[in-house]
């Protein structure tokens, strides 16, 4: 991942995520892939947001959260550690999965985790709105219902699409907005 200075990427211009990329670029959260594309529309992975969830939170940690597939010299080390030791993120059966996508509905678990261990009031009801609310997972349908009343959107007005991966710029948008609220 590339740094770029004043937050532009030529790949982004016109983008419906553009200012959010440009303000977390700026604030040193999210970077580019080189330095003068971002790929806004490329699937995120499961270290990648939580990456980006530590670095919004000013998280680092070496103390191993015990993840079998984090290897100490993966780039994503501390970070993934971090978001593991302050319960933001989890595993499966010790695994972490780090190139794993991540899915709306898991990224709405940790943002709504990570609002709460940034002392924010979750609140409840956005998930009714959608169409699709049945197809939400169990073990995800509190946090949607929280997040969706303020801080995620949902694919369209009235569908949430829950399995489907999460994008670079909707984690992006999604932290921006997150960071407002806190």
């Amino acid at each position: 991942q590339q740094s770029n200075v004043n937050g532009r990427f030529t790949d982004c211009i016109g983008h419906w995520a553009q200012s959010d990329i440009e303000e977390m670029t700026k604030q040193g959260i999210v970077t580019g892939v080189t330095v003068n594309t971002f790929e806004p529309d490329r699937e995120i992975t499961r270290a990648e947001f939580a990456t980006l969830v530590a670095k919004a939170l000013n998280l680092t940690s070496t103390a191993s959260a015990g993840f079998s597939d984090v290897a100490s010299e993966s780039w994503y080390y501390t970070y993934v550690n971090a978001a593991a030791n302050a319960g933001l993120i989890a595993g499966y059966d010790g695994l972490f999965r780090p190139d794993d996508r991540i899915t709306r509905e898991e990224m709405a678990v940790i943002i709504a985790k990570t609002y709460s261990f940034a002392g924010g009031q979750a609140a409840s009801g956005g998930a009714a709105r959608f169409a699709d609310a049945d197809s939400i997972s169990s073990w995800a349908y509190a946090s949607v219902d929280a997040t969706a009343a303020g801080l995620i959107s949902g694919m369209t007005a009235d569908t949430f699409a829950p399995a489907e991966n999460a994008t670079r710029a909707q984690a992006a948008s999604l932290l921006q907005r997150l960071l407002d609220k806190i």
